[in-house]
C-alpha cells in the first residue's frame, strides 16, 4: 500500500467510496465496507467528516470550523491536519493537491 499523501492546507480531501458515514446524534460512525472496520467519531471529528464527505480543501474546512468554534486558528489547523492524517493513514480519505 502506498504512503498517504501529506495533508496541507491546499490539499483537497474526500471520503473514499467504500466509506459510509452514519450520524448518531452529535457523533458519527464511519464504516469502511471494503475492510469491515468501523470508527467512532466525536462531534467535532464528525463535523470535519461532514465537511470533507464530498470533497473540500483543508483551508476551507479550517475556515468553516473557525467560524463555528471559539478556538485558536493555528491550533485548529494543526488538529484538523493531524485528524485528516489519521483518516488518511487508515485509508478512509483520498487526498490531492490544489
Amino acid at each position: 500500500m502506498p504512503s498517504p499523501a501529506p495533508i496541507a492546507s491546499d490539499s483537497t480531501v474526500r471520503l473514499i467510496p467504500s466509506v459510509t458515514a452514519a450520524d448518531l446524534g452529535t457523533e458519527m460512525v464511519l464504516l469502511d465496507t471494503a475492510s469491515g472496520q468501523y470508527f467512532g467519531l466525536n462531534a467535532v471529528a464528525a463535523r470535519v467528516v461532514e465537511l470533507v464527505r464530498d470533497g473540500a480543501k483543508v483551508a476551507d474546512v479550517v475556515r468553516t470550523l473557525h467560524a463555528e468554534f471559539d478556538v485558536d486558528r493555528t491550533a485548529l489547523e494543526r488538529d484538523v491536519v493531524v485528524f485528516l492524517g489519521d483518516l488518511s493513514a487508515n485509508g478512509l480519505i483520498q487526498t490531492g493537491g490544489s
